[in-house]
């Protein structure tokens, strides 16, 4: 009976996470609405995994609705970033000399902490009534006192990023993963991460 009951929270899960994902890709298709579609997305897998229980569409549309005027910029800002450092990095890799390097370097530090931001700005904001300012200052803190949380985010995150890039194939598979259910399965497992440090601030 205990097993056939895991069987059944799993394909519960199963289910809770493609309906999720399904509503992040149609509430991110404008494209600049991807900031309050994580925030949607990271509120209600925080209280799956708090064991909160949430009505899956109606908690997604309310933290979609909450978060929206203070996601929608800051989602704005990266996308922005994410270009023109991807832009500087194509325009190093393609040309010789001292300066394309120092151009491709800056290009890779930027990119790195683009992905910093985007890991912790938006379930901060999902989980904590927090303004923009507040946020960016208890991120800081976050990753300075519990960098091995940073470390563990990183390592979920790199064979998907490694997949993504090795070749048009796995690139392929990685995109189908993440349109069917992927983007849903990262956010809950981060949300797993994210639950024992927010449990410290959310005590305090």
């Amino acid at each position: 009976m205990r097993s056939f009951s895991k069987i059944e929270d799993l394909f519960s899960l199963l289910v809770d996470l493609l309906l999720l994902n399904l509503l992040f890709v149609l509430t991110s298709l404008p494209i600049i609405t991807i900031g309050p579609s994580l925030c949607a997305l990271y509120s209600v897998n925080l209280k799956m995994v708090s064991n909160e229980d949430p009505y899956l569409v109606r908690s997604y549309f309310r933290a979609f609705r909450l978060n929206f005027r203070q996601a929608l910029p800051v989602s704005i800002l990266l996308g922005l970033g994410l270009f023109f450092c991807i832009t500087d990095l194509l325009i190093a890799l393609r040309n010789c000399g001292i300066l394309y390097l120092f151009l491709g370097t800056l290009a890779c530090i930027g990119l790195f902490l683009l992905l910093i931001v985007s890991l912790y700005f938006f379930p901060i904001l999902a989980r904590f009534q927090f303004t923009t300012k507040q946020v960016f200052f208890n991120m800081i803190h976050m990753i300075a006192k519990h960098p091995q949380t940073l470390l563990s985010l990183i390592l979920l995150l790199f064979p998907f990023l490694f997949f993504l890039f090795y070749s048009f194939y796995t690139a392929v598979a990685v995109a189908v993963f993440l349109l069917i259910i992927g983007f849903a399965a990262l956010c809950h497992v981060c949300s797993i991460v994210f639950r024992k440090l927010f449990s410290e601030y959310e005590l305090s």
